[in-house]
C-alpha cells in the first residue's frame, strides 16, 4: 500500500536528494570537532558556507548575525529569555506557538513583564489595527507569527513590522512555518529578531534551527560553555555567533539543511511554492464537494501558507486520523 504523508506542517517529507547526499558525505568521513584539527578544513568550512547561504537567503547583510540553534525552540528561547524585558510589557497573538507562549507565561509568572495577547479573528487571521492599538509606551516586545501551523493564515508583517518599529518596540518574527516558503526579506524589513527551525520549509532535519540577531542587539546567551576557540577566556567570547554558540554544534544538521537550502536555490522557492499551492488548492476543493467535511481558517486562501486543517461533523479528530 503506498503511504501518503499529510503531515508536512509539522516537518517537511520527503527530504530532497540533496539531504541524502550531503549526510551521506558528512558522515562517511572521519569526524571533527570544534577546535581540533581537521575542523577548519572540514566542519568549519561547512558551517561558515552553511551560515552564509541562509544569511543570503533570508537577505541579512551579516552572516554573523546568524547563529545556529537546536532549533525554533532554542531560538524563541534565546530571544524571549536574552532580552531584558523586565518591568515592560510583551504583546503577542492568539496565533502563537507554545515556544512562544510559555516562556512569555513564565516571564509574566515570575512578576517580570506583562502580557496582552491580540485574539484571532474567527477565521485565523490578525486584525492589524488591533495588534498596533495594543502597542503602547509600556510594550518592550511584539512577537508575531508570521505563518501559522494550524490553519492557512498569513500574518502582514510586511506592514506591521514598520508600523512596530516605528513605535520605538522590538520585533520577533517566528518564521517557522513560513521560512523556505513564504518571502522573507530581513534587510528591507528590518526585524529585530527571527526565529526559524531547518526541518520544516528548509528541508532540513529536525535538531537544528537559527536566530537572526539585529547587529544593535545584545542578548543574554541561554547557555555557555565550549567553543572550540578562545578557550583561554573565563567568560563566553563577546563576538558573533559564538557569544550564542556554546557546545559542540550539530553538524550533521548544519549539512542538512546547507543541503537544503542549496535545492532551494536550484528549484526557486517560487515554482515549489506554486506546487504546494496547487495541491493545497485541489485537495481543499475535493474536501469541499464531501457531505459533512468542516475546513477549519480561512480555508481558503489561494495565497495562504498551504495548511489545511479539517475535519468531519460529528466525528473525533483522532478517529479521523486514525482512519486515514
Amino acid at each position: 500500500m503506498k503511504t501518503l504523508y499529510l503531515n508536512n506542517a509539522a516537518t517537511s517529507y520527503p527530504k530532497p536528494p540533496h539531504v541524502k547526499e550531503a549526510l551521506d558525505r558528512f558522515l562517511l568521513s572521519p569526524p571533527v570537532t570544534p577546535g581540533r584539527a581537521g575542523f577548519s578544513a572540514k566542519g568549519g568550512d561547512m558551517v561558515s558556507q552553511c551560515r552564509k547561504r541562509l544569511a543570503r537567503f533570508l537577505n541579512a547583510r551579516n552572516p554573523d548575525d546568524v547563529c545556529f540553534t537546536s532549533g525554533a525552540t532554542e531560538s524563541l528561547n534565546l530571544a524571549i529569555l536574552g532580552l531584558n524585558l523586565d518591568g515592560g510589557k510583551v504583546v503577542t497573538t492568539t496565533l502563537e506557538h507554545n515556544s512562544v507562549i510559555r516562556p512569555l507565561k513564565q516571564l509574566e509568572k515570575e512578576g517580570r513583564i506583562s502580557l496582552t495577547f491580540v485574539p484571532a479573528t474567527s477565521n485565523g487571521t490578525l486584525d492589524n489595527e488591533a495588534l498596533l492599538s495594543a502597542v503602547d509606551e509600556t510594550t518592550r516586545l511584539v512577537v508575531l507569527n508570521h505563518a501559522s501551523n494550524v490553519v492557512p493564515s498569513v500574518t502582514d508583517i510586511d506592514s506591521l513590522v514598520p508600523a512596530i518599529r516605528q513605535k520605538g518596540v522590538r520585533v520577533l518574527i517566528d518564521a517557522s512555518q513560513s521560512a523556505g516558503i513564504l518571502p522573507l526579506d530581513i534587510g528591507r524589513l528590518r526585524p529585530d529578531l527571527v526565529a526559524l527551525t531547518g526541518h520544516k520549509g528548509l528541508f532540513g532535519l529536525p535538531g537544528i534551527g537559527a536566530l537572526y540577531i539585529a547587529p544593535d542587539l545584545a542578548l543574554k546567551p541561554l547557555k555557555t560553555g565550549g567553543t572550540g576557540i578562545r578557550s583561554n577566556l573565563l567568560y563566553q567570547p563577546e563576538e558573533r555567533p559564538l557569544h550564542y554558540e556554546a557546545g559542540t554544534p550539530n553538524l550533521p544538521g548544519i549539512a542538512a539543511l546547507d543541503a537544503g537550502l542549496r535545492f532551494i536555490e536550484e528549484e526557486g522557492r517560487e515554482r515549489l511554492f506554486a506546487r504546494k499551492q496547487a495541491i493545497f488548492v485541489r485537495l481543499r476543493d475535493i474536501l469541499r464537494e464531501l457531505p459533512g467535511v468542516i475546513l477549519y481558517g480561512n480555508g481558503l486562501s489561494e495565497t495562504g501558507n498551504a495548511v489545511l486543517s479539517f475535519n468531519f461533523q460529528g466525528q473525533d479528530p483522532d478517529d479521523v486520523r486514525y482512519i486515514l
